[in-house]
């Protein structure tokens, strides 16, 4: 686990104590939407084998893939009775790139060997959906538990090229290419809390985790979410956050299998609205 993390953990462990101990949570919202910028970052390590082949592990540098990009996010949660609150947030991570290989490998269908060049484009999006029970809930803070469900959309593109003489000079053909799509919902249980620290100032965290195997599926999650906002108006709200998410994940299918481990994290500013 590294330093931010850590802190990040801390940050919303020390929340839920002050919540726990507090005298409406947040600004008293039924609605509340949080539309922003993301600053996202990215570590994964891949694998797609099939029976016959040896398992060779890819990571966003085998791949020329950037392991930062800046993206929507959006969070939307609903307080529809006393205790019981639904929230739902999306966030993706793109990435384009292309790198020529220092050594032999394979994925799915593609073999390929030193010197020839794979061109890569990564898009994900990802979904976290709670829904929360307030254990504790006073006129400042609340702290609950809930379930939920952490739903990545991931789909991957590979075009491989061998070098080829092209008009007296060299360059790259290609000479095969393969798509990979995996929908992976994992369910999650989640602690979450809040603490109006100022009439106008509201922190909030949450840390969720499962391990499960599903169908096809096995996989280990965790998450973290640590958010500060600013209510100057009284629908209206600055807030900063700051999100983690690991997820491990083997997908079992009938011609191959397939391998992430994703570490996806950064800093969020929004907007939010409230009523």
């Amino acid at each position: 686990m590294n330093r931010t993390l850590r802190t990040l953990v801390s940050l919303i462990t020390l929340l839920f104590v002050q919540a726990a101990f507090a005298d409406k949570p947040r600004f008293g919202d039924t609605l509340t939407v949080g539309l922003g910028g993301m600053k996202h970052r990215g570590n994964a390590t891949l694998a797609a084998t099939r029976p016959d082949a040896p398992v060779d592990e890819l990571t966003f540098r085998d791949l020329g893939l950037t392991d930062e990009t800046e993206v929507f996010w959006g969070d939307f949660a609903w307080q529809f009775a006393e205790r019981w609150k639904f929230r739902l947030n999306y966030s993706s991570f793109d990435a384009t790139g292309e790198k020529v290989q220092s050594a032999g490998g394979n994925w799915d269908d593609l073999e390929w060997e030193v010197g020839a060049r794979l061109s890569t484009d990564f898009e994900m999006e990802l979904y976290i959906a709670d829904l929360t029970w307030d254990l504790l809930k006073t006129e400042k803070g609340h702290m609950g538990v809930g379930l939920g469900l952490h739903a990545v959309d991931l789909d991957l593109g590979v075009l491989l090229e061998v070098g080829a003489e092209i008009g007296g000079e060299s360059g790259f053909v290609p000479v095969d290419a393969d798509a990979t799509s995996v929908l992976a919902p994992l369910p999650n249980v989640s602690l979450s809390g809040g603490y109006l620290i100022a009439d106008k100032v509201y922190l909030s965290g949450s840390l969720g985790f499962f391990s499960l195997e599903v169908d096809k599926y096995d996989g280990t999650l965790f998450s973290a979410r640590a958010a500060v906002e600013w209510r100057p108006w009284e629908h209206f709200g600055l807030g900063a956050a700051y999100q983690y998410v690991e997820l491990e994940l083997d997908v079992d299918r009938d011609t191959k299998q397939e391998y992430y481990d994703f570490e996806f994290y950064g800093p969020v500013l929004f907007l939010s609205v409230g009523f």
